[in-house]
């Protein structure tokens, strides 16, 4: 009986041993970065996307069905105005063109007969109006003909980059697209404007324009053109953006984006991107203060306090204009609050922090700034 009350009182003791020194432990703190929230200038930008196409282009379809027989060029040669690209062969197109100039060399010679008759009053004047109108006939058929015959010469109709060719020597081609030529030196970008965004935009107004896969691949462009109709489906309107001419970064057919900037403020209160998060569609930012004391107060926050005396707080905030790098603040933190930008995506309300590296302190004369 004693062992067994003994036993009793080694458990427990070793349970309440164990119970100290879960109790005793400390919490691990989270390391994390600060700044404080500065004043900036952010801009608020119109992003668009679309294709780049060139402004001079051309589709060339062949102007009948023949045998593609020659190739002159291959991709990306470059060409110019009335170059021949290709050579065709019908064999029904050239064959009317023979017998066209056959009956035009025939009419020369029956009307040179009828008016050498006619001038030595042989014959009459009906007969010779007669044989002068079928000359007119057979020449202006022959015209025709012989202009159908070199269409098989397919000529570039602009100057510039032979950028498709979709048949190869040998083959039927007809109804559709043989080459396409561009003059990359001149390129656009077509895009979309909501009619809700239609009062940023103007005429002349500055754009970058961005590889959609590449933020390094850009160039500078400005609008050209604003459609005066708005298109029902949609509820857009169609702008061009003439891209700097002679640019060699961004290519015909290439998906990008582009920047306008539409509004601009300046010395506004910022913080880093990476410190604003979002909680239930709420936008928040974390601070940090002073670990509650006994009684639930909290002190003013001391640089010099063991990192175990901070906790972390999160802040409801207003966001305003935003950029690739920072964002407007319109309530919530004030100018000179610490805020947390490294690791708080780990953080809740009351997390126990170690701060990175300390920042200068809140300065209180830039809070009614």
């Amino acid at each position: 009986m004693h062992f067994f009350f003994l036993l009793f009182l080694s458990c427990e003791d070793s349970s309440n041993a164990r119970e100290y020194e879960k109790k005793s432990k400390p919490t691990k703190a989270l390391l994390v970065g600060q700044t404080l929230v500065k004043k900036g200038d952010v801009a608020k930008y119109l992003e668009l996307t679309g294709t780049i196409e060139g402004i001079t282009q051309a589709a060339i379809i062949p102007p009948s069905t023949g045998t593609l027989v020659d190739l002159y060029v291959q991709e990306g040669s470059s060409v110019h105005k009335d170059q021949p690209l290709a050579q065709l062969q019908n064999h029904n197109i050239e064959a009317s063109a023979q017998r066209a100039s056959l009956d035009y060399q025939k009419s020369r010679a029956e009307f040179a007969r009828i008016e050498s008759l006619y001038k030595k009053g042989a014959i009459a004047e009906r007969e010779y109006r007669e044989s002068r109108s079928a000359l007119d006939i057979a020449q202006i058929g022959n015209r025709e003909a012989q202009k159908t015959k070199a269409q098989n010469t397919i000529k570039s109709p602009i100057s510039g980059t032979v950028t498709t060719i979709s048949a190869r020597e040998g083959e039927v081609v007809g109804s559709a697209p043989l080459l396409t030529i561009i003059d990359l030196h001149k390129l656009r970008l077509t895009a979309m404007v909501p009619e809700k965004e239609l009062s940023y935009i103007k005429l002349g107004q500055a754009a970058t324009i961005i590889s959609a896969y590449d933020e390094k691949m850009t160039s500078k462009g400005k609008i050209e053109y604003i459609s005066p109709v708005v298109e029902s489906t949609s509820g857009s309107i169609k702008i061009f953006i003439d891209l700097e001419e002679n640019q060699n970064t961004l290519r015909a057919g290439q998906f990008v984006r582009a920047r306008i900037k539409v509004d601009e403020r300046i010395d506004t209160p910022t913080i880093p991107k990476e410190a604003l998060l979002y909680r239930d569609g709420q936008a928040i930012v974390y601070t940090y203060t002073e670990k509650p004391d006994e009684e639930g107060k909290e002190e003013d926050i001391d640089q010099e306090k063991h990192s175990y005396d901070l906790v972390a707080k999160a802040v409801d905030v207003q966001v305003g204009y935003s950029d690739e790098k920072q964002v407007e603040i319109l309530n919530g933190v004030v100018l000179g609050d610490p805020i947390i930008t490294i690791g708080n995506t780990a953080l809740k309300d009351g997390s126990l922090i170690l701060l990175e590296e300390p920042t200068e302190k809140k300065n209180p004369s830039k809070e009614g700034e």
